[in-house]
């Protein structure tokens, strides 16, 4: 059996950081995403790669009264600004017509980038939240919506035991080595070895090893963050590394799960787009030895419960 190649975006502009900005012109530099966006679908296109991209699908729909924000504090300054439209809009709204266009797969990433394990209280706002993203997706896109990747990694068993009967089908769980997620009790050592263990090996490779969760989601878990820095050995030794996991994913019928923000490109476009270059390079001499292929998180759960 040959593997899959998996890409999933988290697509959040500055929704991302909605806890975070203080400043309107923190928002700015956020202005630069859409020109990221379009040149990678430009990439991928012209590669033949199918992406997952998670969307917080606030981005498409916004609504002007503070339902909106029912999981979000309603005196935060991102939320004031974005009620009082003070910012500039293309830093936290998107048109996703061409990644439907092109076939990529649109899931769900909440609707206002709302956090699942810092503040689980208000669990029936969080799932009204999802629901709307899921009602957004389906409004919009030719098909429903069957993918969700929880924003900052934090993925809750409660959440996912209600999202069944909403039609969602599977997620991207966690490094099965060393969890992506973030939340306010991350240890700072933990940070530490995941960002060393982007250029050494420090831990051994999560490959994507599809399974059955006990919420009765398929759980399709993350294998590496693509990390772009401003040092340039470093991105050289990141990329040898992942192209080292993608050979053996290959070779081995293993699949191979990437990641990242379209954000983490900004003020590093010439570097960033250089490494995904590369690896998409690497995937179609893959493909062309070893039958390895590009594949949506949606297309590995159709194809795990064939």
């Amino acid at each position: 059996m040959c593997g899959n190649f998996i890409i999933s975006l988290d697509y959040e502009k500055a929704w991302g950081f909605n806890d975070l900005l203080q400043e309107k012109q923190d928002f700015d530099k956020f202005l630069a995403v859409d020109g990221i966006v379009k040149e990678k679908l430009s990439l991928f296109h012209e590669f033949n790669i199918k992406v997952t991209w998670a969307i917080v699908t606030g981005m498409i729909d916004i609504r002007t009264n503070n339902e909106l924000f029912e999981c979000n504090s309603n005196d935060s300054f991102f939320t004031n600004c974005l009620l009082l439209n003070n910012v500039p809009e293309n830093t936290y709204k998107c048109s996703i017509d061409e990644i439907v266009l092109k076939g990529h797969e649109v899931a769900s990433h909440t609707h206002t980038h709302v956090y699942c394990d810092d503040d689980f209280s208000q669990k029936k706002y969080i799932l009204s939240d999802i629901i709307k993203s899921i009602e957004t997706i389906n409004n919009i896109s030719n098909f429903n919506c069957s993918t969700i990747i929880f924003p900052r990694n934090q993925v809750n068993i409660e959440i996912l035991k209600e999202l069944k009967p909403l039609g969602v089908k599977c997620f991207r769980g966690n490094n099965s080595t060393i969890s992506d997620s973030v939340t306010d009790q991350t240890k700072k050592t933990t940070k530490v070895l995941r960002y060393l263990d982007s250029y050494f090996p420090i831990y051994p490779t999560s490959y994507s090893n599809v399974s059955i969760h006990d919420s009765g989601l398929i759980n399709i878990p993350a294998s590496r963050f693509l990390r772009i820095t401003d040092y340039k050995i470093l991105n050289i030794i990141h990329l040898n590394r992942i192209k080292r996991e993608m050979t053996n994913a290959a070779v081995n019928g293993y699949n191979y799960h990437l990641w990242w923000h379209p954000h983490n490109f900004i003020n590093k476009e010439i570097i960033g787009f250089y490494v995904l270059k590369e690896i998409l390079k690497h995937f179609e001499f893959l493909k062309v030895q070893y039958d390895f292929k590009s594949s949506t998180m949606e297309e590995v759960y159709r194809e795990y419960t064939l």
